[in-house]
């Protein structure tokens, strides 16, 4: 803004023809604040329903965006074959959640036998512990199923079933 007006002031000295004539100047009305009203705030600041509303709203829009963004990169899985062997990679999201859970065990249930599946946990900051029960039950059944199962980065637990 101070190079425009110190343009302005340059130009009728470099060429008066350039000048800025008193036609093209903008008159502002000395009062132009004056004409805007402001509304009275003092009602919403003693009504406390307002205020109650408002933190509901509030509240519930922040459930909504943690639950979509949990369910939005839960994780990313690669597949790809090596001769007769299937090869599965499951890269576990920042924040793994017992929200993921059931997606997760849907997706390690259809590792065909006789695969290779590694589960990297290395950029996870937050592993709930009934996702890691989950693994840790998953990886006895691997086993079972002549799965090769990798765990980068994931705590094993201990499964203890009361059944």
């Amino acid at each position: 803004m101070a190079t425009g007006v110190g343009i302005s002031l340059l130009q009728p000295l470099i060429n008066p023809a350039w000048a800025l004539k008193p036609t093209k100047i903008v008159q502002i009305p000395a009062n132009i604040f004056g004409q805007i009203s402001l509304p009275d705030f003092s009602k919403v600041w003693s009504d406390a329903r307002i205020f109650k509303d408002a933190f509901t709203i509030g509240l519930a829009l922040s459930i909504y965006f943690i639950v979509r963004n949990n369910f939005k990169a839960e994780y990313k899985i690669e597949r790809h074959q090596k001769s007769v062997t299937q090869y599965y990679y499951i890269k576990l999201n920042s924040m793994v959640t017992f929200l993921n859970k059931v997606n997760l065990q849907n997706t390690l249930y259809k590792v065909p036998p006789y695969s290779v599946l590694t589960i990297d946990g290395s950029d996870s900051r937050f592993i709930d512990y009934d996702v890691l029960e989950m693994i840790s039950e998953y990886e006895k059944q691997a086993h079972e199923k002549h799965i090769e199962l990798i765990l980068k980065n994931i705590e094993r637990v201990q499964v203890i079933s009361l059944h």
